[in-house]
């Protein structure tokens, strides 16, 4: 065990090296863009789906389902939260970074319902998104301008925090694995801030 992590060191070191000092640079390349947003806080009738989207929730015929419900309702706030901030709709975006929050905490607490059943698969993928979401956010972050992209780092931040209190459930290897990937989503949002 010792050998195969000091090779995995060893070898991400190397591409650490190669990718011009900011870790796996392809780390991202092949993940799940945010889909198009749909309807906006700003809009008559959005209370009305969210109001579906709970009901939906509350029906979900067991845990693995609401787990996933979730994070796709989340998926979806965060998208709008993206829209609004380049469209400089800053009160609606508040509302829609709120209702992210919020069906990130229902994932996360399905999750760790699972986790008592011995199914760490969804609190992996959970940790393993919430990464990809600071990435594609630091991405979409560098077309801001400064109050928007403020927003935007606030809200970061709020997801960095969750992904930490995560990633305190799941096993040192994991953690271990995502050390290279957690420096490029660092380095993403410090050239982001750069180009501001």
């Amino acid at each position: 065990m010792i050998e195969m992590r000091n090779a995995f060191i060893i070898s991400t070191m190397l591409s650490f090296s190669v990718y011009g000092g900011h870790g796996f640079y392809n780390s991202f390349a092949a993940i799940e863009w945010l889909k198009k947003p749909g309807t906006t806080p700003d809009h008559f009738f959005y209370y009305a789906d969210v109001f579906v989207e709970d009901f939906s929730l509350s029906r979900a015929k067991n845990l693995q389902t609401r787990h996933s419900l979730s994070l796709d309702y989340a998926e979806e706030k965060l998208a709008e939260s993206v829209s609004l901030f380049a469209s400089e709709r800053l009160t609606a975006a508040v509302q829609s970074t709120l209702l992210y929050t919020k069906y990130l905490e229902d994932s996360q607490n399905t999750a760790l319902q699972l986790m008592k059943a011995k199914n760490n698969k969804f609190i992996e993928n959970l940790a393993e998104r919430l990464l990809q979401h600071q990435y594609i956010l630091s991405i979409e972050a560098t077309q801001l301008s400064d109050k928007p992209h403020i927003k935007a780092a606030q809200l970061n931040k709020t997801i960095e925090a969750r992904y930490e209190a995560i990633m305190a459930h799941t096993s040192r290897d994991f953690r271990d694995s995502h050390f290279f990937k957690k420096e490029e989503v660092k380095w993403s949002w410090e050239t982001s801030s750069s180009s501001e």
